[in-house]
């Protein structure tokens, strides 16, 4: 923060002696002094201390770094008196990192500075990739960490996160932090975060949707071969699945898991579905809502994820089974009435994976599947889009892009294969 206009010398106001400090950005601030030679003091060295975070700013170097050259040139005779101006000058910078990573999740959930605020799961996402950050350097000041720390702490996060895109998120989560600290708080620190990188493969866009991730037929058909199973080896409604968790109903999960399997529905639009979005007689069903993780209906996220889908025939089916033997609002309950948490949804997901013998894939990876068999059947990446939901067509090429080329390759391949080999 360096000083313009007005020079900040010390007004004497009632018993004590006030400084006004005009910095080249933001407002005015005042800072009170019992005497005036502490003021005078404090003027001198705030001065100092601006043309010290000058050089810090226009070198690119950590703070900290500047200072103990300022102390080794000899403009102080230690680091003492430069961190009680900036501690004056910033009263934020000395609090314990797990406070302002709290400020900063308050900000966001609030809406600072007139911006919007974000999703209740956005913010946790935040938290939980924060706390990785205050747990790495816990015990550490804001001012100590230093670029050398942050390179260990890049270190740290490829070695924990399961991809490289994960430690690059985590890594892009503690910038933001930083910045909104520099630009909404106004403290004059460096972010070590700066230049510091994490580099994805050229091979393979994060997004994108490999071969591996997608269930195959077979795959699909024995999942649903053990939700069939389930269905008859009850006949009561409610079942205890052998693995705690009880009143499950068969029918009713294997509606659920159908939906996202044939709907390719998102886990939290299936859960947050009521009849009056189904029509059962013209087949659709109108997707407009989500279900959280911390169990709040909310509009879906984007424009795009209102749609219309058709319902398939497996999957009518067992709608209509179904809504004979309920008579709440809300498809997918629990015995209470209450909706579904997204906690037991996925222990209910990995029973039927785990019996069914094939590999765990989160539950997202159905609607993989269901992309999947969309592009084999001709539908282009505009009709794609539309079906599943995507804001940008240019998202859907970038996950599914591989597929809708394999597919016209193929297509072309069988076109002109006779002409290679006539007969």
């Amino acid at each position: 923060m360096r000083f313009t206009g007005p020079y900040p010398y010390p007004v004497k106001n009632g018993q004590k002696w006030r400084v006004t400090c005009y910095p080249d950005e933001g407002k005015s601030f005042s800072r009170s002094f019992a005497t005036k030679a502490l003021g005078e003091k404090f003027m001198r060295d705030s001065l100092v201390v601006t043309g010290i975070q000058a050089v810090a700013e226009r070198t690119d170097r950590p703070l900290d770094d500047v200072i103990d050259m300022a102390v080794e040139q000899g403009s102080f005779a230690s680091r003492a008196p430069i961190d009680r101006v900036l501690d004056k000058l910033h009263s934020n910078r000395t609090l314990p990192l797990p406070k302002l990573v709290e400020m900063f999740i308050e900000a966001k959930e609030k809406g600072h500075d007139g911006k919007t605020p974000r999703r209740e799961t956005t913010v946790a996402r935040y938290s939980e990739r924060l706390k990785v950050f205050t747990d790495f350097f816990e015990g550490r000041s804001l001012a100590s960490i230093t670029k050398d720390d942050m390179r260990a702490f890049r270190t740290h996060l490829l070695s924990t996160r399961k991809t490289r895109n994960a430690a690059r998120n985590h890594l892009r989560m503690v910038s933001i932090f930083y910045n909104h600290l520099i630009d909404e708080l106004d403290m004059r620190i460096a972010n070590p975060c700066k230049k510091i990188t994490i580099e994805l493969s050229k091979d393979k866009d994060p997004a994108e949707v490999s071969e591996e991730e997608i269930y195959t037929d077979d795959e699909i058909e024995k999942l649903v071969k053990v939700l069939e199973t389930r269905i008859e080896r009850t006949n009561s409604l409610y079942f205890n699945t052998g693995g705690g968790i009880k009143g499950r109903a068969a029918l009713r999960d294997a509606l659920l898991i159908s939906t996202l399997i044939y709907a390719g529905l998102r886990i939290g639009e299936a859960l947050a579905l009521e009849w009056d979005d189904i029509d059962m007689e013209r087949r659709v069903i109108n997707v407009t809502k989500t279900l959280t993780r911390f169990m709040k209906v909310q509009p879906v996220k984007t424009k795009a994820g209102r749609r219309v889908v058709v319902i398939p025939l497996p999957v009518l089916d067992l709608l209509k089974r179904w809504r004979m033997r309920t008579n709440h609002p809300v498809v997918f309950t629990t015995v209470e009435g209450n909706y579904i948490e997204h906690t037991n949804a996925l222990k209910m997901w990995k029973l039927v994976v785990k019996e069914a013998g094939v590999p765990y894939h989160n539950p997202h990876k159905a609607r993989h599947w269901f992309a999947s068999k969309l592009i084999d059947k001709g539908y282009d990446d505009h009709r794609l889009t539309d079906m599943i939901g995507h804001e940008d067509i240019s998202f859907t090429r970038r996950v599914y892009g591989h597929l809708l080329n394999k597919r016209t390759r193929i297509e072309k391949d069988v076109k002109d294969i006779d002409k290679v080999f006539p007969g």
